[in-house]
């Protein structure tokens, strides 16, 4: 995210020094400049993936199997609903092939 702060502060930047000052652009400068400044946020849980049994599956630290971060304030939430759609369309595909397995051994 922060990557992305400091690219859109080049840009302006950049058009700063191709133009002439401007107000609203100062502004937006100084907001990007506040949030690159801002510490990143730190995980309060790690998770698992599991969409079942949520409680079973956090903890404080960073395991093997609970290596997804998990945040009070979320940095990018568009981000995460994408991941945790991933997991669950990896479960369902993982599930599907089991009951197909299953069917053929039976």
């Amino acid at each position: 995210m922060k990557a992305l702060l400091q690219q859109a502060m080049d840009a302006l930047e950049y058009h700063t020094e191709q133009t002439r000052p401007i107000q609203r652009t100062a502004e937006a400068m100084a907001a990007l400049q506040a949030a690159i400044a801002k510490p990143e946020p730190e995980p309060v849980f790690w998770w698992d993936g599991d969409t079942e049994g949520l409680q079973d599956c956090l903890d404080y630290k960073k395991t093997k199997t609970c290596k997804h971060p998990l945040y009070r304030e979320p940095p990018d939430v568009e981000a995460l609903r994408k991941e945790l759609q991933e997991i669950k369309a990896n479960r369902d595909l993982i599930i599907n092939d089991l009951c197909s397995l299953t069917k053929d051994l039976m």
